[in-house]
């Protein structure tokens, strides 16, 4: 199966986003991708003050886009889209499915993010969004799937409710802050593939936008903890793109072979 991470610095025009996003993608169904996966806020990232009203629009072109191209690619795409829904703003990742008319699949964040480092370094998107109220698992081509974003990493649980029903492959756009990025990134990534022995494809924003700066370093990790893909940074010119890596699907039998923690769960004890 092949993986296209498509690494973005989203700013706070969704038209212009788009047509870069389009682009990118252009290139992995070049690469004939199985899967491509934009980042979390792919259609606006910018001051948040601005954001509940270009999301609505911004959300609907967006849609229409991604779905044709799904369709008429055959090729599945999962994008982190901000969306507004009966007037309350969302942190989403829509799952588009390449059979014809179908509706996309959408999971909302369940966790919102705080940060509280210093002036230069505060969030709270409590503040902006509203949290989802649901897991998202999901089978697609005989896969199965996991959704999650950004902050959502931090909890294992929603992880282990999804490696308990079975899920393959972990999708985790996200938009993980160059502070927090450079501590944890890497070693959340690894840490939910190796307990859930699932495949993580973790896609993130990179570079600066009007409000912070994103960390990239977007992933694809194995289910042993390997890292498979690993994208640029900030500094790198080509920090931009699509970052595409094959995987080996039976690597997920393989690691359940050689250490089986499902089977060593103590549901006696914690369910």
């Amino acid at each position: 199966m092949k993986i296209s991470l498509i690494q973005l610095n989203s700013l706070d025009d969704p038209e212009e986003n788009l047509l870069k996003a389009s682009r990118f993608m252009e290139t992995a169904f070049n690469e004939r991708a199985d899967l491509i996966l934009l980042p979390e806020y792919s259609n606006y990232l910018g001051p948040w003050e601005k954001s509940r009203a270009l999301a609505e629009n911004g959300q609907k072109d967006w849609a229409r886009k991604l779905a044709k191209q799904s369709q008429s690619t055959n090729t599945p795409i999962a994008a982190g889209l901000l969306y507004r829904e009966n007037d309350k703003l969302y942190s989403s990742l829509w799952f588009f499915l390449p059979e014809k008319d179908s509706e996309p699949l959408v999971y909302k964040k369940l966790h919102l993010f705080k940060l509280d480092w210093d002036k230069n370094n505060s969030l709270d998107e409590s503040r902006y969004f509203s949290a989802g109220s649901a897991p998202l698992i999901f089978e697609h081509a005989g896969r199965k799937f996991g959704a999650a974003l950004c902050y959502d990493l931090r909890f294992p649980e929603l992880f282990r409710f999804y490696s308990a029903r079975g899920a393959e492959i972990l999708l985790i756009p996200s938009a993980f802050t160059h502070k927090t990025g450079e501590a944890h990134w890497k070693t959340l990534c690894q840490a939910r593939s190796i307990e859930n022995q699932c495949f993580v494809a973790a896609v993130n924003q990179v570079g600066p936008y009007d409000g912070g700066e994103s960390y990239g370093h977007s992933l694809v990790v194995s289910p042993w903890g390997e890292v498979l893909l690993e994208a640029p940074g900030k500094d790198n010119d080509d920090k931009e793109g699509v970052f595409t890596v094959e995987i080996d699907l039976t690597e997920i039998n393989k690691a359940a072979a050689r250490i089986p923690v499902q089977k060593h769960r103590r549901q006696d004890l914690f369910g």
